[in-house]
């Protein structure tokens, strides 16, 4: 866990950061995080920083209990030019902004990745009825990352997910760097209600934005 640091001079009540999730999505930003911790209530100011002194982004929270807040991965993150993406940040909150700046220890980390462009799938089509497994290809220069599990979290609230369109979403796994399998959603309606439709399917490295 990531504490705030505590000695005889603390005037606040100290808090701290259990997990994060999802804990990584796409650079572009606009991830909604969840923070499971304890002493959130009553912050006055809740922020949370991206990064290091000298090298972070800050992005407004929002308490929703004492153990629960939430606030969203900032967009653009600007990656030091000798790394390259994915790139794990440390991640930590504050509760007053920047009167006290009591930051959390960096124990916890956010993973910034680029979306890889989906080129292929196999099959390409499906009936109504049936659940088949489908197979999406990347471009070859860009790569699928593997989720991080968070403790204490669903692989659905972090993991590799698959939407086909209006019809809904199901989990994925990776098979390699470019390849990923999911199976068709479970659609609630006879053949004869609908016509052959086409959908886009797209996919979530973190289970929420999907490269669309």
């Amino acid at each position: 866990a990531s504490w705030t640091p505590v000695n005889k001079y603390t005037y606040y009540t100290p808090y701290g950061i259990k997990s994060l999730t999802p804990n990584s999505g796409p650079i572009a930003g606009g991830t909604d995080i969840t923070v499971s911790g304890s002493g959130f209530k009553g912050a006055s100011n809740p922020k949370c920083r991206f990064g290091v002194p000298g090298s972070y982004a800050k992005t407004s929270g929002k308490v929703i209990s004492d153990t629960k807040m939430v606030c969203q991965s900032p967009g653009g993150y600007e990656v030091p030019k000798q790394a390259s993406l994915p790139f794990s940040v440390p991640f930590s909150v504050a509760m007053n902004g920047e009167e006290y700046e009591p930051w959390t220890t960096s124990a916890h980390r956010f993973r910034f990745y680029d979306d890889p462009t989906i080129t292929s799938c196999t099959p390409n089509e499906s009936e109504v009825g049936q659940i088949n497994e489908v197979f999406l290809y990347s471009d070859k220069e860009q790569e699928f990352i593997q989720p991080i599990p968070v403790a204490g979290s669903k692989y659905s609230d972090y993991g590799i997910h698959c939407k086909f369109g209006k019809y809904g979403e199901t989990p994925g796994i990776i098979v390699d760097a470019n390849t990923v399998k999911c199976n068709t959603p479970n659609i609630h309606k006879k053949p004869e209600d609908l016509d052959r439709e086409v959908v886009t399917v797209s996919v979530a490295q973190n289970g929420q934005n999907y490269n669309e």
